[in-house]
Formats: C-alpha cells, structure tokens, sequence
C-alpha cells in the first residue's frame, strides 16, 4: 500500500468454545461454515462501541459511509471514482485453517480459500493427451461438490495455470479428509416454551466445533491510525465471544495477527501491528497468501473474498462476463441495555467467490428498521475485498 494507506493483514482465529452463527432452516438452526465478513464488521462495531464509546463509533462510521451520501444508497463516492483510494477498513470472510500434525511444521498452517466461480484452467480446452471434454467428464462432479481449494491450488486456479489430475486427486483427498476436521457441526436438541401458554416445541441448534489444530482465518485491511482499535475491538471479541449464545461461553477465541511484508519485502513494525502478534517470520503459507495480492501476471478479473453489495455506479457496468451467486442477509439487532432486538431489513449480497471483470469497491448498505429511523442507523458492510485474477476466454464456473 502507498503512503499512509491501509496495511494487510492476516489474522488467524482459534476458537476455545464451540461457536454459533446461524443459517436460515425450517426447525434446525443450522451454521455456516464461513464466518461472513459482515458479521465481522458488526461484531467489531459493536466492540468498538463497548470500548471507545458513542464519539469513536460515531467517527468510525463516518469513514466508511459518508453521512452526506444518501441513506438507503449509501456509497463510498470517492471510492466509485477512484479504484485507487480505499476506505481505512476492508475485511474479508473468515475461510477453514488446519494446522496438520506434531512435526516441526506443525505451526505451518494450511489455508483454504472459497472455491473461485470460474473453471479450473484448461477444464473445456480440447488438446493435451486427455482432451478437454475427457477432463471435464472426469472431473466436473468433484468440482462441483468442492467448496473450499488449498491455498497452493487456488494460486494455480486464479493464475491460469492448467490443472493436472494430480491437482484434481488433491482437492478430492482435501475435501473429503483434511476439511472434515475444520469446524465440525453438531446439533443439539433444544425446547422453547411459550411465555403465555408453557407449550413447547422442540428444534435443533448448530454448532461448529472446531478441534485441535484447526480454526479460521480472515484478511484485513486497516488503517494505522485505526489499527489500535480495531485491534482492541478483536481482544475484546475473543473475550466476549462473537455468534449467538455467548451468554453461555460460545464463540470466545485467540486470534494472531500475521502482517503482509509487501512486495518490496519490507515489514511493519510491532508497535503498528498488535500486542496480539506473536511473530513476524513469515511462512511458505503466508508468502502464498500475500502473492495473491501481487500476482506476476496481468489480471482482467477479480474474484471476492468478503460479501460485496454493489454500488449504483457499479451496478450500471456491464455484468455479461461476470459469475455471481446471490445470499440473502437477514436477522436481528440490539441496541442500548434494554436488549430489545428488532428485526433488521433483508439485503441480498452477492457471495464470496465471485467473479467480476472489473475490480469491485461495493459500500455499507443501510438496513435500518423503520422503529428505528429517526434514532439511529444500522449497516450491513457490502465493502468488497477482492483478488485478481487472471481467467481464461472461454468457460462457464461450476458452482
């Protein structure tokens, strides 16, 4: 990053308690394996304001969504104009980490990224000694039952660099053995009871355990000058906990942050990091991950690894090369120690993974509850952190 600008990071999260963020389901709380990135925004805001007080989250959010801009079609305006400047936070989805065995490299994690909405290299050409058609007849059920792609192979994958069935075999072997051990669901049984008529109806709630070894991880963008915060904002989260149930001791985590060297090599000192950074010797992993940032070749897409809600100027490009996939975000806010919860507007997001020709900046969108509309606002963070890529002329994404 030039100047003043935001610094990289990647933060690892291991989870000390099982830990719930709900899906929508019909009589089963079912989670999510990816721990989206506009939970982590709220959830951060919500720290912030705990620690820092109205002033600091007031500031905080006038950063990122210009009180100027219009409510409902809130846009970082100088962002649509410029893909240069950046706003001072941009954050990711948290994806699977998996730290493998009791060997030396035991601290090396494994990093496991969204599978990209493009083919792999090479998957619909027809030369080589297979053929493309063979290629795609033998593998495109496997692609599309594969959610996540190591860290080595989605290098390979973004970059055009044509698969071979050993790279096929690998996301077979990752997805059935290495990825089952990354955040395991469990259901637990549960009864509510009516206030007024003791009546019970019975459900089912997820939860994701995450073992030995494994946990999350997430890219972040920040600031210096709000990097101690933010900071802060994450201590305090790993204490309290983030998801639902935390009144019982779920979803409290560690976390460590890893700072990018940047191409030039050079790093960031302790004091800008994090009392939190426990080292600063880069990994084989982390120089994968950083790379993603600085490719060699020259992009003409992108794909995203955070939620993205585009912004009008966006939504006015030309969308026919782009491969998407909708989410709907939904749910509820508290406000103040009464804990009243009110139900939040519905946002359709497009999902981590998806690929766009143009780099997109996206904005925080506003969801506020019309109980709400004269006292204050609520946002879903729709700002994109993306990675680009280089994608062939001809192919159409499995999802």
């Amino acid at each position: 990053m030039k100047g003043d600008g935001p610094v990289d990071y990647v933060v690892e999260v291991d989870f000390q308690s099982p830990v719930h963020v709900g899906e929508p389901g019909i009589g089963e709380e079912a989670t999510t394996q990816i721990l989206h990135s506009d939970t982590w925004f709220s959830a951060m805001t919500v720290a912030i304001r705990q620690l820092y007080g109205e002033v600091t989250v007031k500031r905080w959010m006038n950063e990122l969504a210009p009180p100027e801009a219009d409510p409902w079609t809130q846009e970082l305006s100088s962002l649509a104009g410029n893909a240069e400047e950046n706003p001072p936070f941009r954050i990711s989805s948290a994806f699977p980490m998996l730290k493998r065995g009791d060997s030396a490299d035991a601290e090396e994690p494994l990093y496991f990224l969204p599978k990209p909405m493009l083919p792999p290299p090479g998957f619909d050409r027809a030369d080589g000694a297979d053929g493309g058609t063979q290629i795609r007849e033998k593998w495109a059920k496997e692609v599309k039952k594969i959610r996540f792609v190591p860290v080595s192979l989605w290098k390979k994958w973004i970059s055009a660099e044509k698969f071979s069935d050993e790279d096929y075999e690998s996301l077979k072997l990752f997805r059935i053995k290495e990825l089952a051990h990354v955040g395991s669901e469990t259901l637990l049984p549960r009864v509510s009871l009516d206030r007024e008529t003791s009546a019970s109806e019975y459900f089912r709630q997820g939860l994701r355990v995450y073992g030995k070894g494994a946990g999350v991880f997430f890219f972040l963008q920040v600031s210096p000058e709000w990097q101690p915060t933010v900071a802060g904002a994450l201590r305090w989260l790993g204490e309290n906990g983030i998801g639902g149930k935390r009144s019982v001791g779920y979803g409290r985590f560690s976390s460590r942050w890893r700072p990018f060297f940047g191409p030039s090599g050079q790093g960031v000192s302790a004091q800008k990091v994090s009392d939190q950074a426990e080292t600063f010797k880069t990994t084989r992993g982390l120089k994968a991950l950083e790379q993603l940032f600085h490719p060699s070749f020259q992009e003409n897409g992108y794909v995203t690894l955070s939620l993205y809600h585009p912004t009008m100027a966006e939504r006015g490009r030309d969308w026919r090369n782009a491969s998407v996939q909708w989410l709907d975000r939904r749910g509820w806010s508290a406000y103040g120690d009464d804990g009243l919860q009110v139900k939040r507007r519905s946002v359709r997001m497009l999902s981590e993974g998806s690929l766009f020709p143009w780099r997109p900046l996206g904005h925080l969108v506003d969801v506020t509850p019309d109980i709400w509309r004269q006292e204050r606002t609520v946002y879903r963070n729709g700002l994109a952190l993306a990675i680009p890529v280089l994608r062939e002329a001809r192919g159409e994404a499995i999802t």
